[in-house]
Formats: C-alpha cells, structure tokens, sequence
C-alpha cells in the first residue's frame, strides 16, 4: 500500500515553498501573528537543548578560554539562523518574497543584543563591550547565513516547473533549454 507525499509531511517541517507544513492551513493573519512566537519557540528549544549540550561539553573548561568562547559563538550564530529561518517559515508571503520578508524581520534579532545591552545599563554592572561585540557579531552572522540559505533555496525551481522542463528537453532535443 503507498502513502501519499502529503501523509509524509510532518507539521514543523519547511515545504518546498519554503513554508511550515503545518502553517499552510492557517490564517495569513493568525500567520503573522505567529511569526515572532515561531521564532522565539525556535530560539528556545535550541537554547535549551542545545545549551544544556554545549554547557556538558564545555563544563571541563574554563568560561573565558579561547575554545569555550568559539563553541559559544558558533551556538549563538546557529541560534540566530534558527530565530529567523522559523519566522521567515511562519510568514504568509509567496515564495519569491520570502527573502525579502527576512531581510525586513532580521531587524528583530539584529535588534536583540542591543536591547539587552540596554538592560544591562539599567538593571546591570554594565556592558562589557568584547562580548557586546561578539554577540553581534554572532548575529550578523547566523542572519547572513539564514538569508543566504532562504536566498539559494527560493532561486531553485519547484519540483513540478523542474519535471516540466525535463519533458520539454527530452521532447526537444535540438532546443534545449539551458540548465
């Protein structure tokens, strides 16, 4: 017995129009009233899981050596391509605006670290401006990777238009099209 491609699809992952399955049912307004939720959730289970991981790793470590600060920074860019890779997937917008619509929403986690520098002026010590920094950084960083990715994934051809084109080619073989 064969089951069907959409049986097969599971509710957080990213279909081919680079949605999540489960959102595609939804509301466009009750989609962008997700978006920020969908990212902070996303940011969480990483944070938590995944901080839980790298904090066992690193707890032979001192906090302030070389390796323990790389391993943290590349944890906190994969946290931010998370962030916004899961908002960019909950926003009800085609397929071709899709990087346009992060490059609009990564002003939310670019504005993160400095919101919380804030904070820490006001409620804190201070700010300690390597680490001001370095998260930054790792933002822009986990941001540029997220676009880039929503980028190359957006400019390949749907499964459907790619099946299309392999007919035409095959029936036409003196006017190819280019690949």
């Amino acid at each position: 017995m064969e089951t069907n491609k959409s049986e097969k699809k599971k509710g957080l992952e990213i279909n081919e129009n680079y949605d999540f399955n489960f959102a595609v049912k939804l509301n466009p307004t009750l989609r962008w009233i997700l978006v920020l939720p969908m990212g902070i959730a996303g940011l969480l289970m990483l944070q938590l899981g995944g901080g839980w991981i790298v904090g066992f790793l690193l707890r032979s470590v001192a906090e302030d050596s070389i390796l323990a600060i790389v391993v943290n920074a590349l944890f906190g860019v994969v946290k931010y391509f998370i962030f916004l890779m899961a908002m960019v997937a909950t926003a009800p917008v085609a397929r071709q605006n899709k990087f346009r619509t992060g490059l609009v929403l990564a002003l939310i986690p670019f504005s993160l670290p400095f919101a919380f520098a804030r904070l820490a002026l006001n409620f804190g010590d201070g700010v300690d401006s390597t680490m001001m920094a370095l998260n930054v950084g790792m933002v822009a960083v986990g941001i540029f990777i997220a676009l880039m990715s929503i980028r190359s994934e957006i400019k390949k051809p749907l499964p459907e238009l790619r099946e299309a084109q392999e007919e035409i080619r095959a029936q036409d073989p003196v006017n190819n099209l280019p690949q």
